[in-house]
C-alpha cells in the first residue's frame, strides 16, 4: 500500500485495500497494530483511501489516537467527497483533544473545526453543540479576540440556520456582522469574513420574510465580494483570487433568490446567469469520472437558482434544462454524502417536476413529484421542524400534476394535505409561510369548484384572496399579479355558484 516513491499517487487500489484492513481490524484486534504502523508512516494515505475507508478506519477500537492527530493534518476542506469520513473521525479524536488540550481558546478552535466537519456531514445537531460550545468559550474572551468570536458567532448562526431555527440564527448574524464591519481594513467593508457573514445574515432575512431588508445586505455582500476580486485580480494572486470568484458567485445565486422574492425577475436572471457564468469558470465540464470537486455543492445551488429565475420569467424550456443539470449534479452529491445534500436533490426533483408538468410531459412530472413526495414524507416524520414546509411545497405542485394526470379528486386530497400543514405553519410564522398558504387555499378553491362544490370553492378562494390582499399590501410587485388571479377565480366561481344550474344542484 505503499508509494512508489516520494510524492507519488498511492496505488490505486488504496481506497478498497484500506477499507478491508479497517473493516478486518474491526473483528480481530490484533491487525490495528498493523494498520497503526502502515499509516503512521505515511498519514496522507487515510484520506486517499477515501469515505469508506476513513469511517471504517474510525470505527477501529484498537487505532492510536497519535494516528488520528496526524491524519487530521491531511483532511482538505471543503471536501463534499469525504464529509461523512473525517466527521466520523473528528468526533473520535473530540474527546481525546478536549481532555489533554489547554486555555478554552485551543479548546474553541477544536470545536469550532468539529462544527464544520460535523455540518459538512450534515450531522447538524452535534454542529449546534459544538458551536454553542465553542462561543461559550469565546465570550469571555471576546474583548482580547474579537475576530475569533465573530467567527464562532457566524458558526453558530450557520448551524441553528440548518436546524431550522431562523429567529435565533439571525441574531448570531446581526452579532457577527456587528463585530466583523469593526474588523474591516480601515472601516471599510472590504474583507471576505464579512462577505460571509453579510451572506449568512442575508440568508436568515430572506428565512424570515423580511426580504427588503434581506436584499440590502445582499447587494452589500456582492459588493464587498467584487471588491475582493478586482483587489485580487489585481494583485495576481491566483490562489485567492479563485476563492474570491467563488464567493462572489455564491453570493450572485443568493441575491437572484432574494430578488424573486420581491417580484423582480428579469434582474434575478441576470444576477442568476453572472453567477452560473463565474462558475463554469472554475469548474470543469465535464467532471472527471468520480470525482466531486470541492465547488460543486455550491455550483449545484447556483445552477438550481438559475432554473428557479427562468422559470419565474417564463422561460420553462431552459428552465427545464438547468433544473436537469442541477438534479444531476445533486445526484453525485448524494452518492457521497447523502445526509448533507439529499434535501437539494428533493429540492430540484420538485422543481423539475413542475417544469415538467408546464411543459405537457404529465407522466414525467408525475413520477418525479411522486419521488420527491415519498422522501420529503421521510424527512418529515425524522424533523418536522425542518421539512414538514418542504413536504407542503411538493403537495402543492402535486395538485396541480394530478389535476392533468389523475382528475380534481386527487388533486383536492393533496390540496387539503397542503393547506392543513400551511395553515399550522403560518399560525407560527405568518411572514413565510402566508404566500404559500395562500396557493395551496387558492389550488383548493380551483379543484373544490371542478368538483362542482362551488359554495365550498368560494369559502376557500375567499380565504385565498384574504391571505394574499395582505401580501400584495405589504409588497405589491412581488403579490398583485397572483391578487389579481385569485380574484378572477373568485368570481368565476361565485357566477358559477348563483347560476340556476347550481341552485337545483344545492337544493
Amino acid at each position: 500500500m505503499a508509494r512508489t516513491g516520494e510524492g507519488a499517487e498511492p496505488p490505486a487500489w488504496t481506497p478498497r485495500g484500506l477499507t478491508f484492513l479497517a473493516d478486518a481490524a474491526a473483528r480481530w484486534p490484533h491487525l490495528a497494530a498493523y494498520l497503526n504502523e502502515i499509516l503512521l508512516r505515511d498519514p496522507a494515505l487515510a484520506a486517499a483511501g477515501g469515505n469508506a475507508a476513513l469511517t471504517s478506519l474510525a470505527s477501529v477500537p484498537g487505532i492510536d489516537v497519535s494516528l488520528f492527530m496526524a491524519m487530521h493534518e491531511f483532511f482538505p476542506y471543503p471536501a463534499p467527497d469525504l464529509a461523512p469520513g473525517i466527521a466520523d473521525v473528528m468526533r473520535r479524536l473530540g474527546d481525546h483533544v478536549l481532555a489533554h488540550t489547554d486555555g478554552d481558546a485551543r479548546r474553541a478552535s477544536f470545536h469550532e473545526e468539529l462544527c464544520v466537519r460535523l455540518s459538512a456531514a450534515g450531522r447538524h445537531e452535534e454542529a449546534l453543540e459544538s458551536a454553542q460550545a465553542s462561543v461559550a468559550l469565546r465570550r469571555p474572551l471576546a474583548d482580547r479576540d474579537r475576530r475569533r468570536y465573530a467567527h464562532a458567532l457566524h458558526a453558530l448562526g450557520t448551524a441553528l440556520w440548518a436546524l431550522g431555527r431562523y429567529p435565533e440564527a439571525l441574531e448570531q448574524a446581526d452579532e457577527a456582522v456587528r463585530l466583523r464591519r469593526q474588523l474591516a481594513d480601515d472601516g471599510s467593508p472590504r474583507s471576505a469574513h464579512l462577505a460571509h457573514a453579510l451572506d449568512n445574515q442575508g440568508t436568515l432575512l430572506s428565512q424570515v420574510a423580511n426580504h427588503t431588508e434581506a436584499l440590502k445586505v445582499r447587494i452589500k455582500a456582492r459588493d464587498v465580494w467584487r471588491r475582493q476580486v478586482r483587489k485580487h485580480s489585481r494583485a495576481g494572486e491566483t490562489e485567492h483570487l479563485e476563492a474570491m470568484q467563488a464567493g462572489l458567485a455564491q453570493s450572485l445565486a443568493h441575491l437572484s433568490g432574494t430578488q424573486l422574492h420581491l417580484g423582480r425577475h428579469e434582474p434575478a436572471l441576470a444576477t442568476a446567469e453572472e453567477g452560473v457564468t463565474l462558475f463554469e469558470q472554475l469548474v470543469p465540464d465535464p467532471l472527471p469520472d468520480g470525482t466531486v470537486p470541492y465547488l460543486l455543492p455550491p455550483y449545484q445551488q447556483a445552477v438550481s437558482a438559475l432554473g428557479t429565475a427562468l422559470l419565474a420569467s417564463g422561460r420553462t424550456q431552459q428552465a427545464r434544462e438547468a433544473f436537469r443539470h442541477a438534479v444531476a449534479m445533486a445526484e453525485r452529491l448524494v452518492e457521497v454524502n447523502p445526509q448533507a445534500y439529499e434535501t437539494h436533490l428533493l429540492d430540484d426533483l420538485s422543481s423539475l417536476g413542475v417544469v415538467c408538468s408546464m411543459t405537457g410531459r404529465h407522466e414525467e412530472a408525475l413520477e418525479t413529484l411522486e419521488l420527491a413526495l415519498t422522501r420529503f414524507e421521510r424527512l418529515a416524520r425524522t424533523n418536522p421542524i425542518l421539512h414538514e414546509a418542504d413536504l407542503a411545497r411538493v403537495l402543492v405542485h402535486l395538485t396541480e400534476a394530478y389535476a392533468y394526470s389523475k382528475g380534481p379528486s386527487a388533486a383536492l386530497a393533496a390540496a387539503e394535505r397542503a393547506v392543513d400543514i400551511y395553515r399550522r405553519l403560518a399560525a407560527g410564522h405568518p411572514r413565510v409561510h402566508e404566500p404559500a398558504f395562500a396557493q395551496a387555499l387558492y389550488l383548493r378553491g380551483v379543484n373544490l369548484a371542478r368538483l362542482s362544490r362551488h359554495m365550498d370553492a368560494v369559502d376557500s378562494l375567499g380565504d385565498a384572496v384574504a391571505v394574499q390582499r395582505r401580501l400584495a399590501d405589504t409588497t405589491p410587485q412581488a403579490h398583485e399579479a397572483r391578487l389579481a388571479e385569485f380574484l378572477a377565480a373568485l368570481t368565476e366561481v361565485r357566477r358559477a355558484a348563483d347560476s340556476p344550474a347550481h341552485e337545483v344542484v344545492r337544493d
